[in-house]
């Protein structure tokens, strides 16, 4: 039993009492252990505690999660009715996304497969940074220590020299989103820089020559590609490309105070692309704070068609990229890869699609030629 007098940390004297009822068969393997508020009142410990417990517990290889449905016992390590399935790593900058629209989408794609072939799913951080306990092991040291059969490994977060890294490991990896030249990695991407274009293309087809431009903080490939099909697009239509109207912002109060600051400028955005659709609400709200009105005022345009919330008024003009079929393509192509079959292509891009509702609108030659 817990004992609070113990020199122990007591999310440790946890692990111990759930490890020794798996080893005298309480919990057996493929057993459901207790749900982490079940934990808390027979142990009489805090959230955070078992939280932790258990987290160990995953990353030693102990117990596995399945979404929505729990935690699992996986048995020994060394037992080999253990490994008569693959683990499907999947790694993402936070595991908090998880909840998001985006990523619930996308894991719906991934779990359509793999629950189909006898494998399940293990979630890892890419941000060395964060503690492992509120958002999930380290995938480097999953790699290491060959918990896993394949990894699935979002762009969001890495670097050059990161990607570069993966090539060193014997197991099978499929980026999610198109890796820089030269790193020879498999990978689905989303179509960042095509759907890029076709936001700022549309919008200077409405006549807009000021196009704001706010981005994802991250200076990760997907950011990079999209701030470049930016550029390209502007290029191509001998706009010139003005650096105030460019901004990186996470949500929240940098969203708000990002909208007030292009708004204040002397040659204002008469139009404004978002890192994603949650961020174009934002947008929006910070505008309508300001006394404008969408689009009568300032188009908005965002990102994916992942909503976590209800459409705005007006409805959100946005790029649709296929989530769900990311998700699938990029599992069915690791799979392959861990079965050592042959692979049609090495990279697949997806075409995104643009959205058109009512939060974007054609201004006249007169004010674009004012903006401009």
């Amino acid at each position: 039993m817990i004992d609070i007098t113990k020199n122990v940390p007591l999310y440790q004297q946890l692990k111990k009492e759930i490890l020794n009822k798996i080893k005298h068969r309480n919990f057996k393997q493929g057993d459901r252990i207790l749900p982490l508020r079940k934990l808390c009142l027979e142990y009489n410990v805090s959230h955070i505690t078992a939280e932790k417990a258990i987290g160990e517990l995953v990353h030693e290889g102990i117990l596995y999660k399945r979404q929505g449905m729990g935690t699992f016992v996986v048995g020994r390590k060394n037992d080999t009715s253990v490994k008569n399935s693959f683990i499907v790593g999947l790694a993402i900058y936070k595991l908090d996304f998880i909840t998001s629209s985006f990523f619930s989408r996308l894991v719906k794609g991934i779990n359509g497969v793999i629950y189909k072939k006898n494998c399940r799913l293990e979630y890892y951080t890419t941000n060395k940074e964060y503690d492992c306990f509120k958002q999930g092991p380290f995938y480097i040291n999953a790699l290491e220590a060959n918990e896993i059969d394949g990894l699935l490994i979002g762009s969001t977060g890495l670097g050059v020299s990161e990607m570069l890294a993966l090539r060193k490991f014997s197991i099978p990896i499929v980026l999610l989103g198109k890796p820089p030249q030269g790193t020879s990695l498999n990978y689905v991407d989303l179509g960042e820089f095509e759907g890029t274009c076709k936001a700022t293309e549309y919008l200077v087809n409405l006549n807009h020559k000021r196009i704001g431009f706010i981005s994802d903080p991250l200076n990760s490939i997907p950011a990079l590609a999209r701030i470049k099909a930016y550029k390209s697009i502007l290029k191509k239509y001998h706009l010139k490309y003005d650096s105030k109207l460019h901004c990186k912002a996470n949500y929240g109060k940098e969203v708000y105070h990002t909208v007030q600051y292009l708004l204040s400028l002397k040659s204002p955005p008469t139009a404004i692309i978002t890192h994603d659709d949650d961020m174009a609400v934002e947008v929006i709200d910070a505008i309508k704070d300001r006394g404008l009105k969408v689009p009568d005022d300032i188009s908005v345009i965002g990102f994916n068609d992942a909503l976590n919330s209800p459409q705005p008024k007006p409805s959100l003009t946005t790029i649709r990229v296929p989530i769900v079929k990311m998700g699938k393509l990029a599992v069915e192509m690791l799979l392959k890869l861990m079965y050592n079959e042959k692979i049609k292509e090495r990279g697949i891009t997806l075409t995104p699609e643009l959205i058109i509702r009512k939060s974007c609108r054609r201004i006249n030659e007169l004010i674009a030629e004012k903006g401009k």
